[in-house]
């Protein structure tokens, strides 16, 4: 399984896009970035970007920043769902996600500090690999039932098994 994006798939996400924000929802994605760093503040932080890889929006990106994680809840859940989506068992590097399929949802990042509202990550899933549903089985076509007169009962007769041979008494020689 080949991790790393295809020609087909960098040159598609080259196209210029528009700068309207991806709408909210449920998408299916490629982790591209993943760095552990710090804030401006100093604060430790999680950054992920993830490519979209289906639909309308297939190329476009979205980011996540999990800041403080080592004291805020939300962001440490976050890193856990990311580490459980990519099937991993634990995540020592940030690297080890880079180019995994996931499924995330995008939600709404409220205006704050100059900037506008915008989009970020808000929970990651497994991936869902696409399943064929089954067809449904058509009994064939039964014939109507008929009246079958009942067998007359047939007892097998078994011949019994011939005796064994019998020993046979040898005569005396005559004294």
């Amino acid at each position: 399984m080949n991790f790393i994006p295809q020609p087909n798939e960098i040159a598609e996400a080259a196209k210029p896009k528009s700068f309207e924000l991806v709408p909210t929802g449920r998408y299916k994605g490629r982790v591209v970035e993943a760095e552990a760093g710090f804030s401006s503040r100093g604060t430790p932080e999680f950054m992920t970007k993830v490519m979209i890889t289906e639909g309308e929006h297939e190329g476009r990106f979205v980011w996540n920043r999990a800041y403080n994680y080592e004291t805020q809840r939300w962001s440490r859940q976050l890193i856990t769902e990311l580490v459980i989506a990519c099937g991993l068992q634990e995540l020592t590097d940030p690297s080890q996600v880079i180019g995994l399929p996931l499924e995330f949802k995008v939600k709404v990042k409220k205006a704050s500090g100059g900037y506008d509202e915008g989009r970020e990550i808000g929970n990651f899933y497994p991936a869902q690999q696409q399943v064929a549903q089954p067809q449904p089985q058509v009994a064939p076509p039964q014939p109507h039932p008929q009246v079958v007169p009942p067998q007359a009962h047939v007892q097998q007769v078994v011949p019994p098994a011939p005796a064994p041979p019998q020993p046979q008494a040898i005569p005396a020689p005559p004294f």
